[in-house]
């Protein structure tokens, strides 16, 4: 197909984009409780006259898209749930659902994958293969809605060579695109700690196990340590909750506190949690008291295949030009596409929301809004992807 007509389509089916994400972006739902969101979706994909439609993952959807045309498998996926924000936005469209928000522009992501499935639907003889399409629940909660689509063997049934998927970009202008190959992003373990001690009155520290000064120093020692081992893998080890619940005179017999520790290296990941448990214990043996770690396993990191990602930089450029391309630096935030990611060859990456009014305000932020031009460029690119990809392995 060429991409001045991909385009053309893309702004022709604009406003029924407009429509599916408006009406998502009204009526959001939190993690797993997705099931007017899984509804209203299949109800549309079937208008459009895609009828291999299944549920997934319980309140997902896995849809399958034929070429006729005989090849491999891509999938692509875009994630359904929303947060628990109550939105301050003033729109017709803003949420109705008290305290819950699509604020990290998953209606966005869904709407997008609609429209190319769209243009996709009604192009057949431009690609070949077959389009394995999930709208994913639960992105936003341990363990994690991608943990459950693979789970239900959909990818072992279809054997999709590639995964693609993307995510909107605050600040990032309307029409850019960014990739990063390799590393991309931090897995997202959470720390709990407790230190247990003897409480008493401060005046009398011999009669007393001081649970706070030992919770400080495991914070800082803890911090000081896993930097200093992590030599150059990108690391993050903050901690957001101390409670100490004592007085200007009390040591209180009961620390706690809650943290978060991120990695770009797996291996590290877990060679540094055991370390946690090494650097905890010889201080509370020090100062007497008991400690104890739970690390609850979050989203491992996600890397994007070298080469594909590559192609798709190249892909997007040829369709809208360099200037339209970006490369984008590591975050240490996290993504379940990840699991993905260590399943098979995977490409996640950014797109451009901010126009003249909207698109600056980041994500998980009550004011949180897209300028709805984007959803030209972010319907039109991932068909653009979906279409060379396949073409690509079935050539």
């Amino acid at each position: 197909m060429e991409k001045q007509a991909l385009l053309n389509n893309a702004k022709t089916i604009h406003p029924e984009i407009i429509r599916i994400r408006r009406h998502l972006h009204k009526y959001p739902e939190l993690s797993f409780q997705e099931k007017e969101t899984q509804s209203f979706l299949i109800k549309e994909l079937a208008k459009i006259g895609i009828n291999k439609i299944e549920k997934n993952a319980d309140t997902g959807i896995a849809v399958e898209l034929d070429s006729g045309n005989p090849g491999s498998c891509i999938a692509l996926r875009a994630d359904m749930d929303a947060l628990p924000i109550q939105e301050a936005n003033i729109a017709d469209y803003a949420s109705v659902n008290d305290g819950i928000m699509h604020a990290c522009g998953h209606d966005t992501h869904m709407s997008s994958l609609f429209g190319c499935l769209k243009l996709l639907n009604s192009n057949k003889s431009e690609w070949k293969g077959k389009v394995l399409a999930i709208f994913q629940p639960g992105e936003e909660m341990l363990p994690g809605g991608a943990t459950k689509v693979i789970a239900s063997g959909i990818f072992d049934k279809y054997k999709p060579r590639l995964i693609i998927g993307q995510h909107v970009m605050p600040g990032m202008p309307i029409g850019h695109f960014g990739f990063k190959a390799g590393p991309y992003m931090a897995s997202t373990d959470e720390i709990y700690i407790k230190v247990s001690g003897k409480g008493g009155h401060a005046a009398t520290p011999t009669l007393t196990k001081d649970t706070v000064a030992c919770a400080a120093e495991m914070l800082l020692t803890l911090k000081s340590e896993i930097k200093s081992m992590a030599k150059d893998v990108p690391v993050v080890l903050g901690f957001g909750k101390l409670i100490a619940d004592g007085s200007n005179n009390v040591i209180p017999s009961e620390v706690n506190m809650e943290g978060t520790f991120r990695s770009m290296d797996e291996a590290f990941r877990n060679y540094a949690k055991t370390q946690m448990h090494t650097i905890l214990q010889s201080i509370a043996n020090r100062y007497g008291t008991e400690v104890r770690l739970e690390i609850r396993d979050g989203y491992p990191s996600l890397t994007n295949n070298q080469e594909y990602t590559n192609d798709a930089k190249e892909y997007m450029q040829d369709l809208l030009t360099n200037r339209h391309v970006e490369e984008m630096d590591i975050r240490l935030t996290g993504e379940d596409f990840a699991y993905y990611s260590q399943k098979m060859p995977a490409i996640f990456y950014r797109f451009g929301i901010q126009g003249e009014k909207l698109g600056s305000v980041n994500v998980h932020n009550r004011f949180f809004d897209i300028d709805e031009n984007a959803l030209i460029y972010s319907t039109a690119g991932l068909a653009w992807l979906s279409i060379q990809f396949l073409n690509q392995f079935n050539s």
